[in-house]
């Protein structure tokens, strides 16, 4: 989760230098919105799981809508929470799902 936040983050910020290359712009925008993309690609992957999905999705549209439109005000940049969101949906279907094996002593030996 680290690396994928830390992935988008870095996408974010610098798809928003590519796209406002007079502007400075720093911050974890990217990183928190790629960190968005990710709980929209396990809801939709988890979508049968929940108890009310569509109640869910509205929530996650309604809070990412709210933070773009308050990218809206000036000296906001909304070029890097738009390419952290893209960054997470692109880091979040490369890497995939990791699951380590567990510690020897917890595995069921036969004898």
């Amino acid at each position: 989760m680290a690396l994928i936040y830390l992935i988008s983050g870095v996408l974010g910020n610098a798809f928003a230098a590519n796209m406002s290359p007079l502007g400075v712009t720093c911050g974890a925008s990217g990183g928190l919105f790629g960190l968005f993309a990710l709980l929209f690609i396990d809801m939709f992957q988890n979508w049968p799981l929940l108890t009310t999905p569509w109640i869910n999705l509205a929530t996650l549209v309604t809070i990412c809508l709210g933070i773009l439109g308050i990218g809206l005000l000036p000296f906001i940049d909304n070029y890097a929470q738009l390419g952290g969101l893209a960054g997470g949906f692109f880091t979040g279907f490369v890497i995939p799902n990791f699951d380590p094996p567990a510690p020897v002593a917890l595995r069921l030996i036969p004898s």
